[in-house]
């Protein structure tokens, strides 16, 4: 056999060598991760976007609709989707039944007499991921960006708020977050004309102050424990807006005592039933689902630390302690802060938009809040 032909039967065997093999739990843990089920489905089985549970497509075809997609999806890049990722994916759909008809969408689409902008950002699917009312992205606008802790002056404020920027993070997205979950969206198929319709609707909506508080892992003094809390507006320093009359509640954990605190507006120890919060302000565990029928019963037990502070200019950072008694931070305790929060009055979350027929029943109609992050338990508890 000539040296030319054995080449040629060797090309498909090396081919095949380098096609990474899939495995169908890892598949599981990056479709959920990812956000994939947003749009098709927790199985597969459709929604926004077509099912694909069972569909036998080959791991060539797969892939291809992924990095150059032939509809409204976006394209993803392998640092956002990895080829072992890819065919993780791949093995998982594949091992799934075949549904008979797809399921329905995460959210459905708003009515005729929507908004253009609302109804245009529900056909290209953004709603599946952001909701009716885009309150994630309408807060990213009106913060600022810092890698590295340098300002990026292309970040707008309020109706100044550029639509250039918010261009390239739709058509070029993992180029500024190249592990993000969203990919690129195609010019061609989402034309400008039609993205400055969203624009525009989310100015009308009302641009939100992005804010963010975490909890630090607790330091343990003598039979006492320390907690911080930093709590920051993110908007760009003298151009930002505010924040106004915010409470800051921390869960006091079953089996601990509160014996000191500090941060300007400390107003003491209370019930968190007495607080007279409304239930869609009493963070209660969130419900990812389309349009929710019933708010889940917030969770309104134990006592809840409370400060209440008139004003966080943009870019200023609040620190507030607790020190606790019994509460060394296991896992259990870290968990007992669950539903720790922050809320503003101005501006909140639905400030133009109030009229909308579609909306999210999750937004309260005044205000704005955020969960408290905490910190990872020690390994030692896990």
């Amino acid at each position: 056999m000539s040296a030319w032909l054995v080449a040629l039967l060797l090309v498909p065997m090396l081919q095949a060598e380098q096609a990474p093999s899939g495995k169908a739990d890892a598949g599981k843990v990056f479709w959920q991760g990812q956000m994939c089920n947003f749009c098709h489905g927790l199985a597969g089985e459709g929604g926004w976007g077509p099912d694909l549970a069972g569909r036998a497509l080959t791991l060539a075809q797969f892939k291809r609709a992924i990095r150059q997609p032939w509809g409204l999806m976006p394209s993803y890049t392998e640092s956002q989707v990895s080829d072992q990722s890819i065919a993780d994916l791949h093995a998982f759909l594949s091992a799934l039944p075949r549904v008979a008809s797809p399921g329905p969408p995460r959210w459905r689409h708003p009515p005729a007499d929507a908004p253009a902008g609302q109804r245009i950002q529900s056909a290209f699917g953004c709603a599946q991921c952001h909701g009716p009312e885009m309150a994630v992205p309408r807060a990213w606008l009106l913060a600022a960006d810092r890698p590295g802790g340098v300002p990026d002056e292309t970040f707008g404020v309020s109706k100044d708020a550029g639509f250039p920027y918010f261009a390239k993070m739709v058509y070029h997205h993992s180029e500024k977050y190249p592990t993000g979950t969203m990919g690129n969206f195609s010019r061609d198929l989402l034309p400008e004309v039609l993205l400055r319709e969203v624009y525009k609707f989310m100015l009308d909506a009302g641009l939100r102050v992005r804010m963010e508080a975490a909890l630090a892992a607790g330091v343990q003094q003598g039979a006492n424990t320390v907690y911080t809390l930093t709590v920051a507006n993110v908007g760009r320093a003298k151009v930002g807006p505010p924040v106004e009359d915010v409470t800051v509640f921390v869960r006091i954990p079953p089996g601990a005592t509160l014996v000191g605190a500090t941060g300007a507006g400390y107003k003491g120890v209370r019930p968190l039933a007495q607080l007279g919060l409304s239930p869609a302000l009493a963070l209660a565990p969130g419900a990812f689902a389309a349009e929710i029928p019933q708010r889940p019963k917030p969770d309104l037990s134990g006592d809840v630390a409370v400060w209440e502070v008139p004003r966080i200019a943009a870019a200023e950072k609040r620190e507030y302690t607790l020190t606790l008694s019994g509460a060394a931070p296991t896992a259990a305790v870290l968990q007992g802060f669950g539903g720790s929060t922050v809320h503003w009055g101005k501006p909140g979350t639905r400030m133009g938009a109030s009229q909308l027929a579609f909306r999210d029943l999750r937004i309260p109609d005044r205000g704005d809040h955020l969960r408290i992050a905490l910190p990872p338990p020690p390994k030692s508890s896990q």
